[in-house]
Formats: structure tokens, C-alpha cells, sequence
């Protein structure tokens, strides 16, 4: 008769046991007990049953302290997670993750977030009915609390993963999926195939489990008798009303604060178990490959990903190179290097601590005094580095966007704007969503109308009027700045302001000396008082800045499911809009009417919501271009050929020829000419029209001109800039110069100047190659002065930039030179002389007689330019001559500026400001922000003890505040 086994159940049938051989090396053979086995199998000779266990003592003991803690913890967190954060939080999240307001990857996390007390619970019925609470037990502290520590930590404490972090979070995730597996089918009912998929996986789990113990760890084990003091005793007095709920909540946060303990215990009996079946199945060989493989490659991908890249970064682009191996190094690593940089623009979003977080010393402190906790957190530090910044912040946030800007030349946020955008999107409610987006994407201020109507006029040109309405998405009163570039043949003639849709009644612009403009809008900003101010900041590149679009109103709100009300950051229906007009007079070629070409667009934003008209008929939206179509015209316009009166009582005449659109550089023969080369790391994707430049320098039609190269060399390159007594050789089309670093137009003609010729001789024309630049690294020091002045050619081989500085605008305006992206425009006006050409005009000075015809507005821009030339700096008198030619249209320039005023205390003190000699000067304003504000909500790792309850009612208390505020509206 078979006598019952320990466990209660009847034991196995005796049977005669095969001898072992190699074809029936399985565990089924040998009768063990893991953790997890918790049936017996029943054999007749006609069917299969399996039967629970009946349990005794400890077991039995251990059993119910399993159904009394699994139970309640999963009715608990399985309703929050079905019942207030799906519907609250979660289907918000999936919506703007489909519509890309924020990462899949990160609403993947919070998908699981709320999968997980469901799959435990599902887990849990099927344990209960197939085995005993022993396995909850395992299922609650092995995989559940586990996961839901993990995936809350990372919905609600953390927006974007470091590389080690990311490494840690996926091992662990995928290592309590494998413990999960292996919780519902045990080890010796799983094939070889599930065990040997799954012991990877389990594998991971014991570098993880050793972090947790140490990391976590450290954090809980302090806390323990304090908690339960603070949930039970209020200071030394006794409250038994508290002891109920004292209980619960203690069995509750005890069961989490003991995990970091327990996981991973569980983890390793799991690990080891699977290590012992797979050596019994398939040989001790399989089981240290399977196990103390995945060990070893985890710990070494994770101690490659481990320092953090904007540490390493920064610490080796301080060290400047000084040979071209140790620049070329620096370039073979760019892509890690811009990944290091981005890292440390978005600390704020990266980080939940920095230096000066001393969660472990806040901790420790009471048991073991400051000293010894101080001397334990730097010790723990180094061991939670991946979710730490060890420097300061806001320096390190600082220094990412200047070595950016020296390294690739370009702007960090405006280069980098995806990865910004992704990094600011990942968080767990709408509206720190949209906050972010709104303060950081710079999406705060939205285009939600358009009209744009072309008329022809009877002076020859097209009169273009360009009316937007902006919507404020914040609650603050915004100024918005948009940069764009128009042809040279165009000429902006007003600028209109108002709260309403009514031009008739809207404030009108004055035109005023650039910096006088500047000072009184400035000025008035910082009071809160609304201007506008438009300003041209080089030859194509205008500035339009409009202070205040107003705040949104309160009431702008929308009805949400479940009942509640609340506010729409992205609502655009209620408040009153900025309304701006804008004006401009321009040719038109078959018809066809040149529009703004947008170059940044800060605070304003387009999508699909805007209603845009061209000529009375809708038009496409854009997220990328302000005016998407451009209007028609039935005829091609064109400045008659006639002699113009200026208002200053000066005359030009204008006559037209064909456009050049081909040529060379015949005008330079004879002449000294040095050709200024920029080194930056832009002009390495710009090798081809590099060369072709100067294929076109070294041809026969140069012959006789007297050449020298200066090769540039920006800050970063730590070199002094050189000259060469010859012009570089292309050889299959490439030019031989490293490309690294960058440097600014400034920085270039100063290089140029600062470098005397080699034959002793002074330049009559400079000629600049360049890249794009940025109009960022412009500053107001003086362009460096050198010999008699020689006209400067600037060819930017890409793009141009948003604007120059004006120093150095106005030193290429006044040797009569030019800045274009056209050789052949380049060279057309090289050719031209004292004439000046652009597109089909040909504008010269020219004594004025008796009939003459009032100048409009693109003969007066184009004659302040023809003007400018040669002209004496010495006083501001100079300026001024040119200023009233802009006045007497009005029309902008380089020298004049709009300014929409709406008070006369405004007016008086653009009058006041117009009367001083410094009434021309203008500061450099780049308009940049710094990527420094940090996500509203963080977790902080708890420095108090009674905070560990913040990620038991983290998800209770938002649900709560939603509910309550939608109850208030």
C-alpha cells in the first residue's frame, strides 16, 4: 500500500525504475522538489489527473500568507490599474502616441504598467486552481512587484533612458517574463526548448537582482522601523483608529519595501533550478553557456553603456586638439560625440538625480550620523550611475550647446529638434505633454488662419498682403519670432497689430533707425506693453518679432469621456489672437509671386489646423513653411526703365537686363584677390560646389590674377589660420583640407585681415566659400580692421543663414560686395562695377534732370544698397541719408526698421531715442533658450522614509486629483 508523500498527496505507484542511459537522461527520472513544484501526477492505465496538494505545517502556514497578501494586493492595484489609470491616464497616452505627441516606446512601458495586475491576477486563478499559494507568493514577489516597481518607476519617475538604464530596464523586463513562464509551467513540465529560451532570460535576472539588492536595497533598509511608526504612531502618542489601517498599509509597503530584497532571491532560486534541469537534460556544458554566458555579456554590454555619455563627452571636448590624427579621431567619433552632446542638453529629461541628490545620505543619516552616511551615498552612487549626473547641470547643459555650435556648427536645439521633441514627450500626463512640448518644442503659439492676397499696382511691381492669426496655447502673454528670407527684388512696406481681425483699426508701424527700434521694443517687452518690430538682418534675411499674442482664456476648455471637464492646451476656439499684417511689394515672373522662405520659426508652430487662404481659395497646410502656395498674378511685373527720384533728393536710374545665368570670373583678371576657404565641418558635404568654385577661380578667364588662399580655422580646430601663395588643387573633385570645427563669417574676414598677404600686397576683392554658418555664434565685437578696403564676396555653397551680426553685414555692404548662394550671381556682380545688379535690374547713381519719376519701393531698397557703398562711417549723419530714402517710401532696410507702437508714451520715447548718436547701433540677439527646465515630476529615489509610499499611491492620487478636478469645473 503506497503511503502518503510529505506534501500530503499519495505517493507515486512503485514501479521498476529503467537504468539510466544517455538516450534517457531526463529529469522526469529522478524524483526532485524545486520551489515551484507544487502538483503530483496520478498515472493509471487509462487516463491522467492531477490533483492539488494537501498541505501541513509550514507549508500549509506559507500557503495562506500567500492567498492573504496576493489577493488583496491584486484587487487592489488590478482595479486602480482597469478603473482610474487606463481611462484617465493611459487611453490619453495611446492617443497621442498615435497622432506622435509622444514615443511608442515610451507608451509601450505604460501599456505594461497596466497589464500587469491583470496578468498576475489571470496568473493567480490559475495557480489556485492548479496548485497551492505558495506559487503566489512567488508570483507576487518574483514577477508582479517586481515589474510594477520597474514599469512605475519608469511611467512615473522617468522620461528618456540612458544607454545603461535602458539596458537594466529591457533585462529586467524580459528576465520577469521568463520568471513568469516559469512560475505557471514549472520546470519539470516545461519541454527542453522552454527551458532552454527562458534560462537566458532568468540568467540576466542575477546581475539585475544584485543591483536592486544594493541599490534599492539600501534605500529600504532604514526605513523599515520608521515607516511603521509613522503609519501607526503620530510622535510618541498611541492611535488605535490608525492600527487598522496601519495594518493594511504596512502589510502593503512592507511587501514592497522588501523587495529588493526578496526578488531576487526568488530570481536566483529560479536561475539555479533551471541551471540544475538543464545540466540533468543536456549536460553541464549547455547549462554554463546558457547561464554564465548571458551573465558575463550582460555585465560587460552594461560596463561599456555605464559612464554616462555627456560626462565623457564634455570631459574630451575640453581637451582641445592639436594635430590633425587627434581631429581626425575626434571626427570618426562625431556620431558618439552628438549623441553625448544631446545627452547633456536633455539631463533634465535623463536624470532623476544629480550631484546634489544625497538620497542614501537622507536615509542613513539618523541611523548612522552624516559622516558614515555621506561616505556610504558616494559609495552607492557609484553604483546607480545610470539614473545620476555627476556634474552641474546647468553647466553641462550650457557647454552641450556651445560645443555643438563649435563642433557642427549648427544649433543643438534647432539641429537636434527630433530627439528634443521625443525627450519632452515622454511623460505620463497630457498636460506635462503639452507643457513640455509648448516651453521646449516651442510649439506655444499656433498659426490658425492665413490669408494671402497679391495685387499688381501701376509703378510696375506686385503689392503681396500676408495676414495671420495666432492663438496663445499657454496662459501667459508670448512673443513670437519668426526669421525668413525674401529675393533681393523685394521691398517690405508695412506692418499692422491687433487683438481682433480688423486692419482698418489695427496699430500702424513708424520706421526708425534699427537700434533706436530695437532699444524702445525691448524696453517695452520688459514692461509687458505690445509692439511689433520687424528688422532686416542681412542682404535676404528679415526678423519679424510680435509681442504679446495673448494668453489663452480660461474658458477654453473641452468635454471629456467619464464625465469630467478640463482644460485643452491645444484649444484654439476661445481668447482673443494675435492678428499681425504684414505687407511687402515685389516682381513677379510669369506671373508666379515670391513668398517668405521660413528659416526658424521660435514659440510659432504650424500643423493641420490652420485655415489657409491664397487669393481667396484654400491651401494645403505645412508643418514646416509659413506660407505654403504662392499667389498669381496674370501678368510679369517690372520697374519701368526710368530715372527715380530718391526722397533725399538723389537720383538713380534703372534699366533691366538679361538674367545671368552663367558666367565666370573674367572681372578678377589683374586684380589681387584672396580667397578666404572655410575649414568648417559643414563644408564636408559641400565638396562639390566647393570645387566647382574653384574650378571656375583657376580658369583661363582669371588669368593675371594674383592669388591667395587663407584657410580658416575656428576655435575648436585650435590652430591659427594660414595662407597659401596659390589656390587649392581639386583633384576628383575634392579638395584637400580636413573639414572639423566650425567658424563664423566674422571670424573669418577677421582671420582674412589679421593674415597678411605673403607678396606683401593688399587684396582688392575677398572672396569667402562657406558653409551655412549660424547666426547664434555672432557676437558684437568689432570686425577686425586691415589695409584699404577691398570688395567682399561671400558664396554660401548651402543655405544662407538666419542672419548676420552687423558688423559684419555692413562691412560687406559698404565695399559693395555681395552674400548669395548663386556663383553665377556672384560672379555677375563682380562684373558689374559701380552698377548694381539684381536679377533683371540694373540700378546705377545717376544726376538727377527734369524728368524723373518717384522712386517705389524696390528701386528705393535697392538704391540704399547702391548707396551704401564707400560710404564714411564717422558719424551717424551717414546712416541717416540712407534712412531717409527708406523713409520716403517707407520700406525696410538694413539701416530701418518697423516698429508697431500703441501708445504715445511708446512714440515719445522712439523720439527721444532717434535724437542720440548711438540711434544705429544694434545688439546681437540670437533669440536662443537653454534646454534647462527639468520634467515637473521626478522620482527622486525617496530620501525620507514615509516617500516610499509614493509609488504605492502614486497611481491612486492622480486618478483622485483628476476626478476632484473634474468635479470643481
Amino acid at each position: 500500500m503506497n503511503s502518503p508523500n510529505d506534501d500530503g498527496a499519495p505517493a507515486l505507484p512503485l514501479q521498476p525504475v529503467p537504468a539510466m542511459t544517455a538516450a534517457h537522461n531526463d529529469i522526469a527520472a529522478i524524483p526532485v522538489a524545486p520551489l515551484l513544484k507544487t502538483t503530483t501526477t496520478t498515472t493509471t492505465t487509462t487516463t491522467t489527473t492531477t490533483k492539488k496538494p494537501m498541505l501541513k505545517g509550514w507549508r500549509l502556514l506559507l500557503s495562506l500568507v500567500g492567498h492573504i497578501a496576493f489577493w488583496p494586493f491584486n484587487l487592489f492595484f488590478g482595479s486602480l490599474a482597469l478603473l482610474g489609470y487606463t481611462p484617465l491616464i493611459l487611453l490619453e497616452l495611446l492617443a497621442d502616441a498615435a497622432e506622435d505627441l509622444t514615443p511608442w516606446t515610451f507608451a509601450i512601458g505604460a501599456v505594461l504598467l497596466a497589464i500587469v495586475p491583470v496578468a498576475s491576477t489571470i496568473g493567480g486563478i490559475w495557480l489556485t486552481l492548479r496548485r497551492d499559494g505558495r506559487c503566489l507568493l512567488v508570483l507576487l514577489l518574483g514577477v508582479e512587484i517586481p515589474a510594477l516597481w520597474l514599469l512605475g518607476t519608469r511611467t512615473f519617475g522617468m522620461q528618456e533612458l540612458t544607454g545603461s538604464a535602458a539596458l537594466l530596464v529591457v533585462g529586467a523586463l524580459l528576465g520577469i517574463v521568463a520568471v513568469y513562464r516559469r512560475v505557471l509551467r514549472p520546470i519539470d513540465a516545461d519541454s527542453d526548448v522552454g527551458l532552454l529560451l527562458t534560462q537566458p532570460l532568468t540568467a540576466i535576472l542575477l546581475p539585475v537582482g544584485a543591483w536592486v539588492m544594493i541599490v534599492m536595497g539600501s534605500f529600504a533598509a532604514p526605513s523599515v522601523a520608521e515607516l511603521l511608526g509613522i503609519l501607526v504612531f503620530d510622535g510618541a502618542s498611541f492611535h488605535p483608529e490608525r492600527v487598522l489601517f496601519g495594518l493594511f498599509a504596512w502589510m502593503t509597503v512592507a511587501t514592497f519595501v522588501s523587495t529588493p530584497f526578496l526578488a531576487p532571491i526568488v530570481w536566483t532560486i529560479v536561475a539555479v533550478h533551471g541551471a540544475r534541469a538543464i545540466t540533468r537534460r543536456r549536460g553541464l556544458a549547455l547549462a554554463f553557456a546558457t547561464t554564465v554566458g548571458p551573465v558575463g555579456a550582460f555585465v560587460v554590454l552594461l560596463a561599456v553603456l555605464w559612464a554616462s555619455p555627456a560626462t565623457t563627452t564634455l570631459e574630451r571636448l575640453r581637451v582641445l586638439p592639436t594635430t590633425d590624427a587627434e581631429r581626425q579621431a575626434l571626427l570618426d567619433d562625431r556620431e558618439t560625440i552628438r549623441d553625448g552632446l544631446v545627452d547633456a542638453a536633455l539631463i533634465g529629461r535623463r536624470y532623476p538625480l544629480n550631484e546634489r541628490s544625497r538620497p542614501w545620505q537622507n536615509a542613513w543619516q539618523k541611523l548612522v550620523g552624516d559622516h558614515v552616511a555621506s561616505q556610504l551615498d558616494d559609495e552607492l552612487r557609484l553604483w546607480a550611475a545610470p539614473f545620476i549626473f555627476a556634474g552641474n547641470a546647468a553647466d553641462a547643459q550650457l557647454q552641450a550647446q556651445q560645443f555643438y555650435r563649435a563642433f557642427f556648427g549648427e544649433e543643438l536645439e534647432r539641429t537636434e529638434r527630433e530627439a528634443v521633441r521625443h525627450a519632452i514627450a515622454a511623460t505620463f500626463t497630457r498636460e506635462q505633454r503639452f507643457a513640455g512640448l509648448i516651453n521646449e518644442g516651442q510649439q506655444r503659439v499656433r498659426l490658425v488662419h492665413q490669408q494671402v492676397t497679391a495685387t499688381p499696382t501701376n509703378n510696375g511691381l506686385v503689392a503681396v498682403e500676408i495676414h495671420d492669426e495666432w492663438s496663445n496655447l499657454t496662459p501667459t502673454d508670448l512673443e513670437i519670432q519668426l526669421s525668413f528670407s525674401l529675393p533681393p527684388s523685394t521691398a517690405i512696406t508695412g506692418l499692422w497689430l491687433n487683438d481682433v481681425d480688423d486692419k482698418a483699426n489695427a496699430f500702424p508701424f513708424a520706421l526708425a533707425p534699427r537700434g533706436a527700434a530695437q532699444q524702445v521694443y525691448r524696453e517695452q517687452v520688459a514692461a509687458r506693453v505690445d509692439p511689433a518690430l520687424l528688422e532686416q538682418v542681412g542682404p535676404q534675411q528679415y526678423r519679424l518679432r510680435v509681442f504679446p499674442v495673448p494668453a489663452r482664456a480660461i474658458a477654453d476648455e473641452h468635454h471629456r469621456a467619464f464625465g469630467g471637464r478640463t482644460l485643452d492646451p491645444w484649444s484654439s476656439t476661445a481668447g482673443k489672437h494675435a492678428h499681425v499684417w504684414l505687407t511687402y511689394e515685389t516682381i513677379s515672373v510669369d506671373g508666379a509671386v515670391p513668398v517668405p522662405t521660413v528659416l526658424e520659426a521660435r514659440n510659432a508652430f504650424f500643423d493641420d489646423v490652420a485655415v489657409r487662404e491664397v487669393q481667396g481659395q484654400r491651401v494645403d497646410n505645412s508643418e514646416t513653411a509659413w506660407v505654403t502656395a504662392s499667389p498669381t498674378v496674370p501678368i510679369t511685373t517690372m520697374p519701368t526703365e526710368a530715372v527715380y527720384r530718391l526722397a533725399d533728393n538723389s537720383c538713380v536710374e534703372v534699366h533691366r537686363r538679361a538674367h545671368v545665368t552663367a558666367g565666370d570670373f573674367g572681372a578678377l583678371a589683374g586684380k589681387v584677390v584672396d580667397v578666404v576657404i572655410d575649414r568648417s565641418l559643414a563644408m564636408e558635404s559641400l565638396q562639390a560646389p566647393l570645387a566647382q568654385a574653384l574650378s571656375s577661380l583657376s580658369s583661363r578667364s582669371t588669368s593675371g590674377a594674383i592669388f591667395e588662399t587663407v584657410w580658416t580655422a575656428g576655435t575648436l580646430r585650435n590652430e591659427a589660420a594660414t595662407r597659401v601663395s596659390s589656390l587649392p588643387v581639386v583633384v576628383d573633385g575634392a579638395v584637400p583640407f580636413q573639414a572639423f570645427g566650425a567658424t563664423s563669417l566674422k571670424e573669418m574676414l577677421s582671420q582674412q585681415r589679421a593674415a597678411r598677404r605673403l607678396d606683401g600686397r593688399h587684396a582688392d576683392v575677398v572672396i569667402v566659400l562657406a558653409a551655412r554658418g549660424s547666426f547664434e555664434s555672432n557676437d558684437d565685437t568689432p570686425l577686425l580692421e586691415g589695409g584699404p578696403p577691398a570688395t567682399i564676396a561671400v558664396l554660401h555653397l548651402g543655405a544662407l543663414p538666419t542672419g548676420y551680426d552687423d558688423a559684419t553685414a555692413d562691412a560687406v555692404s559698404r565695399s559693395g560686395g555681395i552674400i548669395t548662394t548663386s556663383l553665377a550671381e556672384l560672379q555677375a556682380h563682380l562684373a558689374q562695377g559701380p552698377t548694381l545688379l539684381v536679377d533683371e535690374l540694373v540700378v546705377s547713381e545717376i544726376a538727377c534732370s527734369s524728368e524723373t519719376r518717384p522712386a517705389p519701393s524696390v528701386v528705393a531698397r535697392l538704391a540704399v544698397r547702391l548707396l551704401d557703398r564707400r560710404r564714411d562711417r564717422s558719424d551717424a549723419s551717414t546712416l541717416d541719408r540712407l534712412h531717409a530714402v527708406a523713409l520716403g517710401v517707407p520700406v525696410v532696410t538694413p539701416y530701418s526698421s518697423m516698429i508697431v507702437l500703441v501708445s504715445e508714451v511708446q512714440r515719445e520715447r522712439l523720439r527721444q531715442l532717434n535724437a542720440q548718436q548711438d540711434r544705429y547701433d544694434r545688439e546681437v540677439e540670437d533669440g536662443g533658450q537653454k534646454l534647462s527646465s527639468e520634467p515637473s515630476f521626478t522620482v527622486t529615489g525617496a530620501p525620507e522614509p514615509q516617500e516610499w509610499l509614493l509609488l504605492i499611491v502614486a497611481m491612486a492620487a492622480i486618478v483622485v486629483a483628476k476626478r476632484r478636478a473634474a468635479r470643481a469645473m
